[in-house]
């Protein structure tokens, strides 16, 4: 969520019983505090579709702003003009680094503003899309993420349900909910399989003692 301080996704964000561990609650054993603070930890949710950089469609856009194209003007005026006199004073030649110095200051002030932007923009957008997935218990709970899946990843119908089933979250802390949910991503799991396999074995595979070949057999 890009909160400057942890302590506010701690205290608006997790269920108030964070400290809750159902796998643990479920087998019997005591909850992993270090676990939860782990799972709760700012670093480990960061999101990796944040936009890192413009695109070339972006980059061009900032390119033709008025602002911008302003100060190249400027720049190219002085510059064809010092080039018609054929003589560069001291003066001119700093006022011409300066008119230089303000195009660059210019255009990456005008990038960053607008990385930022875009930056914001998605981060408003994407909040809403998450919290929505979330309070549907599953992040594949919409067909335009499943057609994402099949059209640019190329997934199967049977691939993209069992990613569906394997990504939820859970919406209930009940330990019945949870029982629920987990048996619906193993069914999943063996229907995408197709092949229900039995436990390990008990105890150490039998090997057969190779004898040495006595004199009738040579």
């Amino acid at each position: 969520m890009k909160h400057a301080d942890i302590r506010t996704f701690l205290k608006h964000y997790p269920p108030r019983r964070v400290g809750t561990d159902m796998q643990a609650l479920m087998r019997g054993l005591e909850p992993d505090s270090a676990m939860m603070r782990a799972v709760t930890r700012m670093g480990r949710w960061i999101d990796t579709r944040r936009p890192r950089e413009l695109t070339e469609e972006q980059r061009a856009s900032v390119e033709s702003a008025p602002e911008l194209q302003e100060a190249i003007q400027k720049r190219d005026r002085l510059a064809q003009k010092l080039k018609l006199q054929g003589k560069y004073s001291l003066k001119k030649l700093d006022r011409l680094d300066r008119l230089k110095r303000n195009v660059t200051n210019t255009r990456n002030r005008l990038l960053y503003d607008l990385r930022k932007r875009v930056r914001d923009e998605f981060d408003s957008d994407q909040a809403v899309i998450d919290i929505e997935r979330q309070l549907g218990g599953s992040a594949l709970h919409d067909e335009e993420t499943k057609e994402i899946l099949r059209t640019e990843e190329q997934m199967l119908p049977q691939q993209i349900f069992l990613l569906e089933k394997l990504t939820t979250w859970p919406t209930s802390l009940s330990l019945e909910a949870e029982w629920r949910r987990r048996n619906e991503a193993v069914e999943a799991v063996r229907m995408y399989c197709d092949v229900r396999e039995g436990g390990p074995r008990r105890g150490r595979r039998y090997k057969k003692q190779a004898h040495p070949p006595t004199d009738g057999t040579l």
